[in-house]
């Protein structure tokens, strides 16, 4: 077993770009997750309903790897970046949670009767 690998987490030529590489994947993930809690903060404000699949995917937000995990020291930030892939993919399926929940019928023994106008 090569033990220089424990010892090295990341040195070497690029290791600097991987670093900068990860940090930029793990900010991309958490513009989209904002993005996807905005969106549903909007649906919300618009239809009131469903405040849990909100609250919770705004907590993710605010512990979201991206801010809450460093790059700097260990494993060149593929930590930080498999876990923004995680928490943005959790809010990405909270989010679509959210829209069947809001979006589906509420009386369903009303869903196959004919509309009158």
């Amino acid at each position: 077993m090569n033990y220089n690998a424990f010892l090295l987490a990341c040195s070497g030529p690029g290791a600097m770009e991987t670093i900068y590489q990860n940090i930029a994947i793990g900010r991309m993930c958490a513009a989209i997750a904002a993005i996807l809690v905005l969106a549903m903060l909007y649906d919300y404000c618009r239809r009131p309903g469903g405040s849990i699949p909100l609250i919770l995917a705004a907590l993710l937000l605010a512990i979201h790897p991206a801010w809450t995990i460093s790059a700097i020291h260990g494993d060149c930030g593929h930590t930080l970046r498999d876990a923004s892939y995680i928490v943005s993919a959790t809010i990405g399926v909270i989010m679509i949670y959210h829209v069947y929940s809001t979006w589906r019928p509420r009386n369903l023994s009303n869903a196959n009767t004919p509309m009158t106008i």
